[in-house]
């Protein structure tokens, strides 16, 4: 492979814990690395504020700060991430059931909006239409994802 493939991953971060968020993006990036594809992942732009923003977020929510959690969320989250899905090769979606995702479906409409490939990968019985339409190809784990993505990509 002559470049890197850039890869952005989206899923949920905001109904789940940091660690849930976290651990199948960071699982992913050390399979997809060795074959030359470099992921973005979105929680590691705040490094080790990440507790204190997602607490932050809360109580502006729960005090209905809403002007404040739109300012301060359109700049440091939402525009960030349409950036960098922007700059990526392919989206890496994962749905997991029994997980309500917000962030995500916004970003699969940017990507699909560039035309950038959707990967979605989702244990769910059934997927929103909306995702199975904008989606390149679905699978039902991260095994098969990524023996696909290494046949691709390489």
């Amino acid at each position: 492979m002559s470049q890197e493939t850039i890869a952005y991953l989206a899923g949920p971060i905001d109904r789940v814990t940091t660690k849930d968020a976290n651990t199948w993006r960071e699982n992913l990036e050390k399979r997809l690395l060795p074959y030359g594809i470099e992921c973005i992942n979105p929680m590691t732009k705040y490094g080790d504020k990440i507790k204190e923003i997602r607490r932050q977020l809360a109580l502006m929510y729960k005090y209905k700060a809403y002007d404040k959690l739109r300012k301060w969320g359109r700049h440091y989250i939402v525009t960030p991430d349409f950036e960098a899905v922007k700059q990526s090769d392919m989206i890496i979606m994962y749905l997991p059931s029994g997980v309500e995702v917000c962030g995500t479906y916004a970003e699969l409409g940017v990507a699909f909006e560039f035309g950038i490939p959707i990967y979605i990968v989702s244990n769910r019985r059934r997927l929103p239409k909306w995702a199975i339409i904008c989606s390149t190809e679905i699978y039902k784990n991260f095994d098969e994802l990524c023996s696909r993505l290494i046949e691709v990509y390489k």
